[in-house]
């Protein structure tokens, strides 16, 4: 998977590098794997979960990003580990459940 930044959506490249699917789901930001099949994304103040099934694109589910000392984070950088996902914004790190539960602000 490619994210494309200038056409605000994803892409889905084959082995031999063509393109076999799209998602029109914002700007990403930042993105990494979560399962073998299923990648996390950071797209303005949104985790997206895109799921690849039969060659395809989807968007599995999201979750707003919350702080409640600022309602309009924006995510630049995500990465997965152990079950848990760290964005990063402008100004601190954060850690997440999958599910979408804020654990804590790191930094």
């Amino acid at each position: 998977m490619v994210a494309d930044t200038e056409n605000d959506d994803f892409m889905l490249l084959n082995q031999q590098y063509q393109l076999t699917s799209t998602s029109e789901s914002g700007q990403p930001l930042g993105m990494c794997q979560i399962t073998p099949g299923e990648i996390g994304v950071t797209v303005g103040s949104e985790i997206q979960f895109i799921k690849v099934n039969n060659n395809r694109l989807m968007t599995d589910r999201q979750f707003q990003l919350q702080d409640s000392k600022n309602s309009g984070l924006h995510g630049f950088s995500i990465s997965h580990h152990q079950g848990n996902l760290f964005v990063a914004s402008r100004t601190a790190l954060y850690k997440y459940s999958l599910s979408g539960e804020l654990v804590s602000k790191l930094h």
